[in-house]
């Protein structure tokens, strides 16, 4: 009886290997080559897009057809092992035609192994993983087209859905063929294990392209949300049935839910200068930015490109520098929002640091930012923040932050950060993931550890700390100031009151000493003019009291008293102002007795102070009156504002109507060149004319040409406006403050002999490095100041160093 059993089972494990060699045989004999049969080849990328979307759906049917071939042909050489198996319980091995043994299961999957060797060994090769992702990707667009339709055809939802995939092809609405049906039959013929790389393939490119064209230049609203319910009505019941739930939970919905991310990530990274230039109208934006970020892990990539783009669109000459800082100024509170440890914004910032220090108008630009009402920048707005604390300049050294690995500061996981729906993911990891479980990533929450390089500070601490130096900044000002007390006609200095208490809490007390002291000064002479014009006035009044009572003749009471109050001086103390133009300029005559009298009651009420008055500086106002150029009849009156040289120069022509250059220099005390070129404002207001041998004469004006502006506005063009003439003298200025280190270089020069201007630039920097004059100029500055020395002959140049002229 045994033994029969043992002949049966024989004969049941011949059958069925027998069966199963047949199978193979007609496999590769007859359904293989069918299949492949009149291959249609996947369109070329360049396909235009009509052509290419019926292509494409022209080879997913055709491949839908093969597909259910093979199908069938399986399906028989199943049923027919299956007969054999049932004959005998419990399933017997099967022997293949090399001897190795198999169980029953693996059986489909064999038989299938042989097709797609198949389609390797084939000479020349067939393209079937181009042909699959083809049938992926058309069955895909299938879904999103039906997604979209759906949202047309919703009343409440179409005025919402008007710009999601707005570029999309609607000819994939409707295919021939039923893609559920093609999917069951790669579960029978167990193909959806083999199809991970073309399904990752066709993710990854349908998700980049669906990411762009939902989100690319859209800042101001949230659009991550959008992102995630695309997913989840798109591509999540498409994988679902392709995969199978089971499969779709345990080995692709983290992952997918990864590639979402990483896409956004891709998408605003490469646009992060734009999200910058737009903040903070863009902080939606940045905001979603951070929280994929964080899942992803993508923070060195922000970094190199963030890099690569501030390096081609803003660190260039075509940048103005106010542009320069607006955007650096954006880029430290967008990376702040990014990343609170400024971790990004060191590894960020140096490139514009270091360019911005080579900018000569840099300091210029930012206490103009700082301090200009105007503008309500930034930087205005931090000067006037009620929690104001002194600057902190102590932000760690560049360099060092450069040699942080960003990778050591973010608790990632690395396995995320591996490319978009990479395989052999943990499996363990997935299967605690639960079908209902649609995990969004707004859920996210940073994790980065804190570390201990950097500190935070305020914007403005940051735009000093690019030179180091506060003084730098504060010396700036005061020049600017200068400019602006000088022009102050009101004496109103309620303004600049309020700045400097602001730039105090800032800079400190001891930084802005001599902006106080200047700003005092206009004060104090307000309150000087008032006395002095009263004392006159009431003097006047008196003599001309008495003359009436002798003649009887009031005719000068007006034109004296007038004449008193046409002069305001601003009095300031030397030694506390910048260097201010000196020029040599000998007044209009008619207004010299105006400035003698003020000096005089001056002198008499300070004593024993004196005014030395600097002719070139302040403002005129006056009205001149000329013939009408239309109608010699009438008179033209014109109200100006300029300078004290050009209102010396147009006086003149009270005087005659015609005069040379070189006759204004003699009487004003002036080179010719000087004379030229201011006389160009007038000029070009048409006041004076350019006679044919070079001399100039009255005009006429006409009498809608307005008023007469540009004296101190620089309207006057060529070079010729009042406004060329700058109060502040950068050059003296920077002569005043190197003289202190004359005696340094001199001992240094006379102890070690020639020196080059570098080994000269360290040692001031070494021992001036402190106390009321400490040495904190540029190597150019420096440079600058040795050629003056030069000049005057105390120095000698020569082959790149500096020595004492020899006695």
């Amino acid at each position: 009886m045994l033994e029969a059993n043992v002949r049966a089972n024989d004969q049941l494990t011949s059958s069925v290997s027998k069966q199963y060699q047949q199978s193979i045989q007609h496999f590769r004999t007859s359904t293989v080559p069918n299949f492949f049969s009149h291959w249609i080849p996947a369109p070329p990328p360049s396909c235009s897009s009509s052509s290419s979307s019926s292509s494409s759906i022209q080879i997913a049917t055709d491949f839908h057809n093969r597909i259910s071939l093979l199908t069938h042909d399986l399906l028989s050489a199943i049923q027919s092992k299956d007969k054999l198996i049932a004959q005998h319980s419990p399933p017997h091995l099967i022997i293949n035609p090399s001897g190795t043994v198999i169980t029953s299961e693996q059986y489909s999957s064999v038989l299938i192994a042989s097709l797609l060797i198949t389609s390797d060994t084939m000479s020349p090769p067939i393209p079937i993983d181009e042909t699959i992702q083809t049938f992926f990707r058309t069955t895909l667009n299938h879904q999103r087209a039906k997604w979209r339709k759906s949202l047309l055809d919703d009343s409440h939802d179409s005025a919402n859905s008007s710009d999601i995939e707005n570029s999309f092809d609607t000819s994939f609405t409707n295919l021939p063929f039923d893609p559920e049906e093609t999917y069951a039959n790669f579960k029978n013929c167990h193909l959806h294990p083999h199809f991970t790389t073309p399904i990752t393939s066709v993710l990854q490119q349908a998700i980049m392209e669906s990411t762009k064209n939902m989100i690319s230049g859209e800042y101001e609203e949230p659009m991550l949300s959008s992102m995630v319910n695309w997913k989840k009505d798109v591509i999540t019941p498409w994988l679902r049935s392709i995969v199978g739930r089971s499969s779709f939970n345990k080995e692709w919905k983290k992952r997918l839910d990864f590639a979402i991310q990483q896409a956004f990530c891709e998408v605003r990274i490469s646009e992060m200068f734009s999200i910058i230039a737009d903040y903070p109208d863009s902080k939606p934006a940045v905001e979603e930015l951070k929280i994929a970020l964080v899942r992803t892990g993508m923070h060195k990539h922000l970094t190199i490109q963030l890099k690569s783009q501030l390096q081609k669109r803003l660190l260039h000459p075509g940048a103005n520098t106010a542009q320069i800082i607006d955007v650096y100024v954006s880029t430290i509170k967008v990376l702040r929002i990014i990343d609170p440890t400024d971790v990004l914004l060191e590894a960020v910032a140096n490139p514009v640091k270091q360019y911005l220090q080579n900018r000569k108008d840099t300091v210029r630009c930012i206490v103009t930012s700082l301090t200009d009402e105007k503008s309500g920048g930034d930087l205005y707005q931090e000067l006037r923040m009620q929690d104001a604390k002194p600057l902190d300049l102590g932000v760690g050294d560049i360099n060092e932050m450069e040699k942080v690995d960003l990778n050591e500061l973010y608790a990632f996981d690395e396995d995320e950060e591996d490319e978009v729906l990479s395989e052999g993911e943990d499996e363990n990891e997935n299967e605690k993931m639960n079908d209902d479980d649609e995990s969004s990533v707004e859920s996210a929450t940073p994790t980065p550890t804190q570390p201990n390089q950097t500190t935070k500070t305020e914007v403005l601490s940051m735009l000093v700390g690019i030179y180091g130096s506060k003084e730098l900044f504060v010396n700036e000002y005061r020049l600017m100031l200068a400019d602006k007390l000088l022009t102050n006609l009101s004496f109103d200095t309620d303004q600049e009151v309020q700045k400097l208490e602001l730039l105090k809490l800032r800079f400190g007390d001891s930084c802005v000493h001599f902006c106080e002291i200047m700003v005092k000064d206009l004060y104090d002479s307000r309150r000087i003019n008032k006395t002095i014009h009263e004392t006159v006035n009431a003097r006047n009044k008196n003599k001309n009291d008495s003359n009436k009572n002798d003649n009887d003749n009031d005719v000068g009471e007006d034109s004296t008293v007038q004449n008193s109050n046409i002069v305001n001086v601003a009095i300031l103390s030397d030694i506390f102002w910048p260097a201010l133009q000196k020029q040599e300029l000998k007044v209009h005559p008619s207004i010299q007795p105006s400035i003698q009298e003020f000096s005089d009651e001056y002198a008499a009420l300070k004593n024993p102070r004196k005014l030395v008055f600097l002719s070139t500086l302040g403002v005129v106002k006056l009205d001149l009156e000329l013939t009408d150029e239309v109608d010699e009849t009438k008179v033209v009156k014109r109200s100006f504002s300029c300078s004290p040289l050009h209102a010396t120069l147009i006086s003149y022509f009270g005087d005659n109507e015609n005069w040379t250059a070189e006759d204004l220099s003699n009487e004003t005390s002036l080179p010719v060149d000087v004379v030229v070129k201011k006389m160009v404002y007038w000029v070009n207001q048409r006041v004076i004319k350019v006679g044919r041998e070079g001399g100039y004469c009255l005009g006429a004006m006409n009498m809608n040409s307005g008023e007469g502006k540009g004296g101190m506005d620089g309207g006057g063009g060529d070079g010729g406006g009042g406004g060329e003439m700058e109060e502040v003298d950068p050059d003296a200025q920077l002569k005043e403050e190197m003289k202190v280190y004359e005696s340094y270089v001199t001992g240094m020069l006379t102890n070690l002999g020639k020196l080059p201007i570098e080994r000269i630039h360290n040692m001031l920097k070494m021992f001036v490095s402190s106390g009321e004059h400490k040495y904190e100029k540029s190597e150019a500055e420096l440079a600058k100041f040795l050629q003056e020395l030069v000049k005057l002959e105390k120095l000698e140049f020569g082959d790149g160093v500096y020595c004492l002229v020899k006695s």
